[in-house]
């Protein structure tokens, strides 16, 4: 397989995915849109008690959450099972040996696939803003009229979700071309997650501890690690989106090196390399001992030089 990549080839692999998964495709957005006129039917109302001529409510907050939560639990699901089957011939020897054998190279492959996720993402985003569009804000089956949901707020709230789904994504992208057999895909995604934020969560703390920051550990490892770097002070929903972007760009080129330097021989075997399963190994167990840490032991004094 050469090192060359070809439009065409790259088509051709699209054409594949959307063959073999576009089923799973329409499914996972019909289950997004009724998920989402259930959140539209909810939340856009009028109490029993309150007076119809005079009540008014901003929905904005609760209905983009609510939104965001949507998108996050259908997102990680569909992209999960969609990075193991775009995969699938590299957990197989056989199928493997095969597929190294194909007039394909594995940039192009690798890109095929990345771009057939993105597909999926945007898809799904597509389908849930334009529902709640339509329901949320024309008269159509709800009362708008007296639930205000703003625009501006809604969209951001849906980008900075695709920002953080897209990186989800990544992660499952790294695992899926690391790991040598299904199960240790779903394993590695989970607790490399887990355990970055528990390192993050056990570095936040003893920053407030040391350094008085005022790191608000609960949420996401990216924003706690957003808030240690910016010394606790608000950081904007521009950089944090940003930065998402970035990382999950960052990973996928790592992704890529790990596919590109896989051996046929890791099928049906353990993680690819020597140094990405060292450093994932290093991670959970920093995490695991961080999380431990933040949530059993008193505040601990040292000095981080």
């Amino acid at each position: 397989m050469t090192s060359t990549i070809s439009l065409n080839k790259v088509n051709a692999v699209l054409k594949k995915n959307f063959r073999l998964n576009i089923a799973s495709l329409i499914v996972t957005n019909v289950i997004a849109v009724l998920f989402a006129i259930f959140i539209c039917a909810s939340i856009i109302g009028i109490p029993e008690n309150s007076s119809y001529y005079s009540y008014t409510s901003d929905i904005t907050n609760e209905f983009s959450s609510l939104a965001v939560v949507l998108v996050n639990a259908v997102g990680v699901i569909s992209l999960l099972f969609l990075s193991l089957k775009m995969f699938r011939e590299i957990y197989s020897r056989r199928a493997s040996d095969f597929f190294y054998s194909m007039p394909v190279t594995r940039k192009e492959y690798y890109t095929g696939n990345v771009l057939f996720g993105i597909i999926n993402i945007l898809f799904l985003f597509v389908s849930v803003i334009a529902v709640s569009l339509i329901f949320g804000k024309l008269p159509v089956a709800f009362d708008v009229e007296h639930n205000i949901l703003d625009v501006k707020d809604f969209l951001i709230y849906m980008l900075v979700a695709a920002a953080e789904l897209f990186l989800t994504f990544a992660v499952f992208i790294v695992s899926a071309v690391l790991c040598g057999k299904r199960w240790q895909v779903i394993a590695v995604s989970a607790l490399s997650s887990i355990s970055l934020s528990g390192v993050m969560m056990g570095v936040g703390l003893q920053m407030n501890e040391i350094y008085g920051y005022n790191v608000d550990n609960i949420g996401s490892a990216v924003d706690i690690f957003l808030a240690i770097l910016n010394r606790g002070e608000y950081v904007s929903t521009a950089v944090s989106t940003v930065f998402r972007f970035a990382a999950a760009a960052g990973l996928l080129a790592v992704g890529y090196f790990v596919f590109k330097n896989r051996k046929a021989e890791v099928a049906e075997q353990s993680l690819s390399g020597k140094i990405m399963p060292a450093l994932l190994l290093f991670v959970i167990d920093v995490g695991v001992f961080m999380t431990a840490f933040s949530a059993f032991y008193k505040p601990l004094y040292f000095k981080i030089i």
